[in-house]
């Protein structure tokens, strides 16, 4: 009994938390109320992010190429990419019909695929709804999440700003592996906080994560250092507590077992089964990537400080990464472990998108889920204590550490002011890392001066005017977010949809359809669809498979692999169907019949 009294404690909000805070007379209505109305509440979130996320599912992904959300087509032709090898088992009973092979990197979503085709057949709908389903299922854990360490209004806040964020909502909306791999993100996170307390639970997490890097994606490898890192931290914090670090220490052993478990499972239907296909695909992926990798700390340094702004994710939401960014490690401050677990996710999910030279914004989504729990645990603190700013204690080490942390937010300022307006020009890339750096400094002594005259904080008393500046922030981020979508919604348009049907009516019954669109065009129907990219099934698709038409953009990868490997054929194409994609023509080209080709030598790769 005293042992547990004694965890209890240690695990008590510190003085300034929100959650120490519903003691006040003025207080306890709205957290009484958030805590025994919870369900009803998250539902009726959950019921406007399913709102969101599944109304006019037929309509097109969002591709403004001026506005920024996405630079490629990805959106359009990657529902089909990656559920090739679903679609391949469906229509021809084997996982792999042709050079490309995604279930070796994306098993789960892949096998998942499969139950929903033979449920609901295949089309554009039905493709989408695994992600959807995962994207509305992540709203309810983000609440939980946050929850355990910043109270239900937090818990609230966090699932309303999830729902309601446009880059979550519309990619959602597709058929891709990320929104599977949030889910399972948060899913861990959700497990290794309970499993602190019952440290069965920390076998789950040590599962899940194993899972979301092995069966769903490989980038969401950060979670494991991430893991590891924030277990040593909680042991460090309870060392002289033996019985507590006994508890500790039997729930890193159901972790592992869980580990285990999902080593197994991944062995049974990936690795033993398809080892060479993996180890290529690894291989192509990481090491030999034709985007390469940053060369030098400089390069490294500058392409992680610009996550978010070559790929204008960042500006969808600004609200969400600023105050989220700037608020997080402080939060995750003490004995809290979610938000600290958050923290380090954001951290080492930053570092390791720094490694990447190909990095398009799907990829960057994994960092929302920290910026979003940062800003609804402030909002919490505004609405339930008045805390502007929190009690702190500044140190020289936190200080910098903390410049260290502003250099990248000041950084991509810099780069968004166009050097604050024109006063800040370097020449150089180390030049510009340099100067930023010196304002991050500057920044955070300034935080310690601030920090060190108002010792206790900045606290609004009154209650109305705590409401009134939450609700002001809260109205800016999801109006934000709303218009963005009603802007979206209102100028949508269904060309995948019509252009897909009008092909599967016009082909002829023995077409074969080669090209990077063809498995998203095709997803529908029952026709061969052959994707070509530039390290799949490029070598001689013609002779291979038969191909009989070829889509592409204008000017895009397939028409080029085309012309460099069957010029002549190219030269006595047809424009079979014409569609337009957001302003860019797609071109569907009719090549001749296999006793017309003249032939063509092997080409090299």
């Amino acid at each position: 009994m005293a042992r547990g009294a004694r965890n209890r404690s240690e695990r008590r909000p510190a003085a300034d938390t929100p959650s120490s805070t519903s003691d006040s007379p003025e207080l306890q209505p709205l957290g009484r109320f958030a805590a025994k109305y919870w369900l009803p509440l998250i539902l009726l979130v959950m019921m406007g992010a399913l709102a969101l996320r599944a109304s006019d599912l037929k309509a097109d992904p969002h591709l403004d190429q001026r506005e920024g959300l996405v630079w490629s087509f990805g959106p359009y032709t990657d529902e089909g990419l990656d559920s090739y090898s679903a679609r391949n088992m469906v229509l021809y009973g084997s996982w792999r019909v042709d050079d490309l092979f995604p279930l070796v990197v994306y098993p789960l979503v892949n096998y998942l695929m499969v139950l929903v085709f033979k449920l609901l057949g295949m089309g554009f709908v039905q493709v989408k709804l695994l992600s959807l389903l995962a994207s509305v299922g992540s709203v309810f854990v983000m609440y939980l999440l946050v929850k355990d360490d910043a109270g239900p209004v937090a818990g609230l806040l966090a699932g309303l700003v999830f729902a309601t964020c446009f880059p979550l909502t519309m990619y959602g909306r597709l058929g891709l592996v990320e929104p599977v791999q949030i889910l399972f993100l948060l899913l861990t996170g959700l497990c290794y906080v309970r499993g602190l307390r019952r440290p069965l639970l920390m076998g789950v997490a040590g599962l899940l994560a194993a899972s979301a890097i092995l069966l769903v994606k490989a980038s969401a490898a950060f979670i494991a250092p991430a893991l590891v890192v924030a277990l040593i931290w909680e042991i460090l914090a309870v060392r002289k507590d033996r019985a507590a670090v006994r508890s500790m220490l039997h729930g890193i052993g159901w972790g592992l077992a869980g580990v285990a478990g999902a080593i197994a499972i991944w062995l049974a239907i990936v690795f033993l089964p398809h080892r060479a296909d993996y180890v290529q695909y690894v291989l192509r992926h990481s090491l030999e990537s034709p985007a390469g990798h940053p060369r030098g700390i400089v390069a490294y340094l500058l392409n992680t400080f610009t996550v978010g702004y070559w790929t204008g994710l960042v500006p969808r939401l600004p609200w969400v990464a600023a105050i989220g960014f700037i608020t997080l490690p402080v939060l995750s401050a003490g004995r809290r472990p979610a938000l600290r677990f958050l923290n380090l996710w954001l951290i080492l999910a930053l570092l390791m998108l720094g490694y990447m030279n190909y990095r398009p914004d799907r990829y960057e989504l994994v960092l929302l889920p920290t910026c979003v729990a940062g800003l609804a645990v402030a909002l919490a603190r505004i609405i339930e204590a008045g805390v502007l700013l929190p009690k702190l204690r500044p140190t020289i080490v936190k200080t910098g550490l903390y410049a260290i942390w502003l250099w990248v937010l000041v950084t991509q300022l810099a780069l968004y002011t166009h050097g604050f307006w024109g006063k800040l020009q370097p020449r150089t890339d180390p030049g510009l890392l340099f100067l930023t750096l010196v304002l991050s400094a500057a920044a955070s002594i300034v935080c310690y001066a601030v920090a060190r005259i108002v010792r206790h904080g900045v606290i609004v008393r009154h209650l109305a005017i705590r409401l009134t500046i939450a609700i002001i922030l809260l109205t800016l981020v999801v109006r934000f977010d709303l218009v963005q979508f009603s802007r979206w919604f209102r100028a949508r348009t269904h060309v995948m949809v019509e252009s897909g049907a009008d092909l599967d009516r016009s082909l002829p019954k023995d077409a074969v359809l080669a090209g990077n669109w063809a498995p998203a065009l095709l997803i529908g129907s029952k026709r061969r669809a052959v994707a070509v990219t530039d390290w799949a099934n490029a070598d001689d698709p013609v002779g291979r498979f038969g191909a009989t038409h070829l889509v592409t953009v204008a000017n895009g990868f397939d028409i080029k692999l085309f012309s460099r490997l069957y010029p002549e054929l190219i030269e006595r194409a047809l424009v079979f169907r014409r569609y337009d994609v957001n302003g860019t023509p797609l071109l569907v080209c009719e090549l001749p019949k296999r006793s017309e080709q003249p032939p063509t030598s092997k080409p090299d790769r």
